[in-house]
């Protein structure tokens, strides 16, 4: 049985942080998600990476983690963003036994599905900036040819295109900006940082060992990550459907990708508006995205009625596949092909209901998707596939 690793969006946590005790990432309401599906039998762990941390460096974390190592952020990476190369350093891998007889899944909800896709290609391209910056101490994340380490790559509910939030409010990114800036220097110094942590390090956001409080309260305060080095710069339209930010397939990989969504179209309207079983708190974001067609992102994309649809904070179409892959659509129980976006029917969920049941009713439906899932990612390894559904 292969190792499935799961990997959360902006503001999650995963098994390794205190919050999971209280509530789990993954499950939520309906209880540890992981620990029913090693009851079935399948070996999982939830990673824990930057909460509002860039796609990069969240990369670069899930590596350290999956490998038993120091983080290592690259030394271009690091100075072109004025933060430290080196980051925390994980004793214990959360895949052991990894390697290329021994491939391991990765699964990724909302960002995270963005993280392990850039994770897969550092792994089969590297870094060519890397490469020039780094001579003897090279990251093995940088140097390529690692392709053949992981099998499958399932994103749910991922932004492959960005969302539209942003463009439905235009201060969205500054305020979540703000928001997790304010926090994270707060929870930084303070002792809640075993609770909910945000892995900001690398930027200083943390007390030094034999720093006075008073200090770390001034230095700190004057931090800000740099900017198109956080989530939010990742997460806008025009950044992912750029070409600089784009996440290339890897041959031989399996893709898979379950788009949520949870709208429907209004009487005499091209719009669309939130079904009752909405949770109430992606009700206002959920509105704004379902009128924002028909308008121009600030790079020129034009959003069309397709723009829609969302799962409150994800377009439906965005969740879909990246724009220009193959792709061919799938049913749950279908065989997963390789070269290929196998795409599942939009699951009718928001955002929160996949990670889990954002209520306890909801708990024995989610954890049937995720059980169906699984089944299908541990199958056979497929055949090749290139073929496009329009």
């Amino acid at each position: 049985m292969r190792k499935t690793v799961f990997v959360h969006g902006i503001f999650g946590w995963g098994e390794s942080d205190s919050l999971w005790k209280i509530m789990p990432y993954w499950g939520l309401a309906g209880g540890d998600l992981m620990a029913y599906l090693r009851s079935e039998g399948y070996d999982t762990a939830a990673a824990s990476v930057g909460p509002i941390s860039s796609a990069w460096d969240r990369a670069c974390e899930l590596y350290a983690q999956l490998t038993g190592t120091r983080t290592d952020y690259g030394a271009a990476h690091a100075a072109r963003y004025r933060h430290a190369r080196f980051g925390r350093t994980y004793e214990k891998p959360l895949a052991p036994d990894w390697s290329e007889e021994n491939p391991i899944d990765l699964v990724g909800h909302s960002f995270g599905g963005t993280t392990i896709r850039l994770l897969v290609d550092l792994l089969f391209e590297g870094s060519k900036e890397e490469q020039e910056a780094s001579c003897e101490d090279i990251s093995p994340l940088f140097t390529g040819g690692k392709g053949a380490l992981v099998k499958t790559v399932c994103c749910i509910s991922s932004p492959h295109r960005g969302s539209t939030l942003y463009e439905a409010w235009p201060g969205f990114a500054r305020s979540l900006e703000w928001f997790g800036l304010t926090a994270s220097r707060m929870l930084g110094i303070s002792n809640l940082r075993g609770i909910y942590d945000f892995k900001l390090d690398q930027f200083g956001f943390s007390k030094g060992k034999d720093e006075r409080l008073s200090d770390s309260i001034r230095r700190i305060s004057t931090l800000e990550p740099t900017e198109g080095d956080w989530a939010a710069d990742d997460l806008s339209v025009d950044s992912a459907l750029s070409e600089e930010h784009r996440i290339r397939m890897v041959p031989g990989i399996r893709y898979l990708s379950v788009p949520g969504e949870c709208t429907k179209k209004k009487r005499n309207s091209e719009e669309q508006k939130p079904l009752s079983k909405m949770t109430p708190e992606l009700r206002p974001t959920s509105v704004s995205m379902g009128r924002c067609i028909h308008k121009k992102t600030a790079g020129g994309y034009i959003l069309d009625v397709s723009w829609a649809e969302n799962d409150g904070f994800v377009n439906t179409v965005s969740a879909r596949y990246p724009m220009g892959d193959p792709f061919q659509k799938i049913r749950i129980g279908d065989e997963i092909l390789p070269d290929v976006w196998n795409v599942l029917p939009d699951q009718q969920m928001d955002h929160f209901q996949a990670q889990g049941a954002a209520n306890p009713f909801e708990k024995k439906k989610n954890r049937r998707l995720y059980l169906e899932l699984m089944q299908m990612i541990s199958r056979g390894s497929g055949i090749s596939a290139c073929r496009r559904n329009q």
